[in-house]
């Protein structure tokens, strides 16, 4: 075997790749918050927009659903609040993911960063994006009036999780967009089914649809293993070992699509 072929066989190219993508914070950093501004640049709120979604969101299902699927739960407003400001970011994370390489094509083809970047950038923009919509829990928390706890530190690993989930998923969903054009317009689609299939307005049951939806949703272990600890709800076991092999999983997948995709993605563009 070629040395070539042996580096490639254990990862060292894409490894490399992405330690090199990594040290340069200050490029992806700077770059996917510039992404966000300039997003919303034409709009006289500008980046207050993803705010206002999320607030309009809130208000709806609160006024207009709470009554029927709280179950005169006092912390409904903020178990709403925290399941949108987390489905928010897994939509970015995924709508985004499938055009990470496609939208930056001119950029790729004519400047040789490490393409790990893209991927970084992108998680960039989506956490900025979301970072403002968590004003949204904070005033829930307050006006349910449920006061900052022990439990709350186990935000730091769950985030910490989120993460390295987001950006690996990001990379898989772009190494499959930029195979499969249709991808970008299938997601949307899949994000607006996945918000009613998910425990974001309504509660998990012990049987029945709902107890399938939140079982098998691995988006509903994400967001309990945040909205638990926040509103003083043991954590559940369950929830944890399904994240942790999500994010296991998501590296192990990214690394094999990128070993095998790195060379090829270019010329696939």
């Amino acid at each position: 075997m070629s040395l070539s072929k042996h580096n490639n066989f254990f990862f060292f190219d894409s490894l490399e790749d992405i330690f090199t993508s990594i040290t340069r914070y200050n490029l992806w950093l700077y770059l996917g918050i510039r992404d966000l501004s300039l997003e919303h640049a034409r709009a006289s709120l500008g980046i207050l927009w993803p705010m206002i979604g999320a607030f309009a969101w809130i208000t709806i299902v609160y006024l207009f659903m709470g009554p029927s699927l709280s179950g005169g739960d006092i912390n409904y407003l903020a178990y709403v609040s925290i399941g949108i400001v987390i489905y928010n970011f897994a939509s970015g994370i995924l709508v985004g993911g499938v055009s990470c390489f496609f939208r930056y094509k001119g950029i790729i083809l004519n400047i040789p960063n490490p393409l790990f970047i893209y991927p970084l950038r992108t998680l960039t923009k989506v956490s900025a994006g979301v970072f403002l919509q968590i004003i949204f829990i904070v005033i829930s928390l307050v006006l349910c009036d449920i006061k900052p706890q022990i439990e709350w530190f186990f935000i730091i690993p769950s985030l910490l999780c989120y993460f390295i989930t987001g950006v690996f998923l990001i990379l898989i969903m772009g190494i499959i967009g930029v195979r499969v054009g249709d991808l970008r317009f299938m997601m949307q689609s899949i994000m607006r089914l996945l918000m009613f299939a998910t425990p974001i307005f309504w509660y998990p049951a012990e049987s029945g649809v709902r107890m399938v939806a939140t079982v098998f949703n691995p988006l509903a272990h994400y967001i309990s293993i945040i909205r638990n600890p926040l509103m003083g709800i043991p954590l559940d076991i369950f929830s944890i070992y399904v994240v942790l092999c999500c994010t296991l999983s998501s590296i192990l997948i990214g690394l094999i699509l990128f070993r095998n995709s790195r060379n090829n993605i270019v010329r696939m563009l």
